[in-house]
């Protein structure tokens, strides 16, 4: 669809931006309640309704089992307990972004034309499907999707006017509610590439609140001890209640923290309020956003672009408020990184200055061991189907003809073999199925939590290595064969889970 205003949307961890272009190029972010901070909340309503944003965080009061502050962190799951239902993921996100949409059209007065959705650079085909499902069933069409440091490097150059020209670099740190990104990105005749890029699961904004969720507790442990190990280990659902509020008070203390001097959090359970002081949130915030830094100068190093060569440092995601962020960058690279005053609204608004992909996008590059990374497109072509395209990168056309070659196996054992004399086809079809397992695990994982990933990898990986010295042995100590059909069939089974397990120790050692 098009001729409609153009819709850009960042979806977050804890809140979610969309951002709307008039034909006239004119942009606005969207509102939800007089704030363009969209919670990604969504809360499980009795009969069964997805509230979002801050209905989400209102009905978590009554039902906290209910409630979910942060679908994005569960991306991997097939699906999530709410209220004693469960929820495809997929239908958490389409939620949220079925508001977006309802406000976008309501502003626009009619239907949007393209939709822009911003994603992590690390993000791999099957987080990115999820989007694309979202957008779906939200009713949106079918979207670009964007690696958030290039909509980052977009929103600079386009809607800042700060001159980059092609082959020039810059550094993009992106502290977001969940997640940590340092990015390395070039300008290009047609946009940006990404030359290298480095995150942290474990580093973002809610993991600043928890610090300040800390010091409450720690100062409540000298004034109302049970409430603070209440607090810490909730063992009911009042329990649970209390600390999700705190929480929240804890989380908007801390942006008041980038602010003011200090700050209070009002605990219920104990009747008081708790005053956080700036220096204290910051001495507890350090070691934290020290490891970030740390990320990003080893990103600067490994796009091997010379210290010097950077057009700029720009700092990307609303955590990046906390003035401790741009000290501590000052400080280890002697460069002022560009600082804004709304930051988590770059990466929505810098999505829509990013063209739609190409026709017929290049097959990436097989991965290879060194320090440089391989470019990402500006734009990541959308993905509809359950399997990824065909031509995206080594690892699946392996997979596919890993597929074909059990597939010729199973023939030649089964049917050829016997056919033509040969010997029982039971050794020679058990070890096909090494393929097969590697193919699956390849295609289905993405969906599984980070250890239940590496779990089945290597159970792969063990399968097709027995199945693969099960083919070796059995060839080796069978009687020798002069029938060509039977020696292919043997070849086949022995290669196939050989090529396999390489392949898939390989992928899982890069986890």
């Amino acid at each position: 669809m098009t001729g409609g205003a153009d819709l850009g949307i960042d979806y977050g961890t804890s809140n979610t931006v969309a951002v709307l272009r008039r034909p006239d190029g004119r942009s606005r972010a969207l509102l939800f309640d007089s704030s363009p901070l969209l919670p990604s909340a969504v809360f499980a309503a009795p009969d069964g309704t997805l509230l979002t944003g801050r209905d989400a965080e209102r009905g978590m009061r009554t039902d906290p089992a209910a409630f979910e502050p942060n679908p994005k962190r569960r991306v991997d799951e097939l699906s999530v307990l709410l209220g004693g239902r469960e929820y495809p993921v997929t239908a958490l996100v389409a939620a949220t972004l079925r508001q977006v949409a309802a406000e976008a059209v309501r502003v626009a007065g009619g239907p949007v034309g393209r939709v822009s959705m911003t994603h992590p650079a690390s993000w791999g085909p099957a987080r990115r499907r999820v989007l694309l499902e979202a957008a779906a069933l939200a009713g949106l069409p079918e979207p670009v999707l964007v690696p958030e440091p290039v909509a980052a490097a977009a929103y600079f150059t386009a809607v800042l006017g700060m001159r980059i020209v092609p082959g020039q670099s810059v550094v993009v740190y992106d502290l977001g509610a969940g997640t940590f990104d340092a990015s390395v990105v070039r300008r290009t005749p047609g946009g940006f590439d990404t030359l290298a890029y480095r995150g942290l699961d474990d580093v973002g904004g809610l993991d600043l609140d928890t610090a300040v969720f800390d010091l409450v507790c720690a100062a409540l442990d000298r004034s109302a001890a049970p409430v603070a190990a209440r607090l810490r280990r909730p063992a009911s659902p009042d329990d649970q209640r209390q600390r999700l509020l705190v929480w929240q008070d804890a989380r908007a203390a801390r942006e008041s923290l980038t602010r003011n001097a200090s700050a209070t959090v009002y605990v219920a359970a104990a009747g008081q309020d708790v005053l956080v002081t700036r220096a204290e949130y910051e001495t507890a915030a350090e070691p934290l956003l020290r490891r970030t830094i740390e990320v990003t100068l080893a990103t600067a190093r490994e796009s091997r672009v010379p210290a010097d060569g950077f057009a700029g440092w720009f700092l990307v995601g609303g955590a990046t408020r906390t003035p401790l962020v741009a000290t501590l960058l000052l400080r280890a690279t002697g460069r002022t990184a560009t600082v804004l005053e709304e930051p988590q609204l770059v990466v929505a608004e810098g999505a829509l200055h990013c063209g739609p992909p190409p026709p017929a996008p290049a097959p990436e590059p097989v991965a290879v061991p060194g320090p440089e990374v391989a470019a990402v497109a500006d734009v990541v072509p959308a993905e509809r189907s359950g399997v990824p395209a065909l031509g995206r990168s080594g690892a699946e056309l392996a997979g596919i003809g890993l597929v074909a070659s059990a597939a010729a196996a199973a023939l030649v054992s089964g049917a050829i073999a016997p056919a033509t004399g040969g010997p029982p086809a039971d050794w020679l079809i058990a070890p096909t199925l090494g393929a097969p397992l590697a193919v699956l695990t390849y295609y289905r994982v993405g969906r599984l939590t980070r250890p239940g990933r590496r779990l089945v990898d290597a159970v792969t990986v063990l399968a097709t290595v027995a199945l693969c010295a099960y083919a070796a042995a059995t060839a080796l100590t069978a009687p020798a064969q002069t029938n060509g059909g039977v020696v292919a069939g043997r070849a086949i089974c022995v290669v196939a889970p050989a090529v396999a397990a390489v392949i898939w120790t390989v992928r899982l050692l890069r986890r």
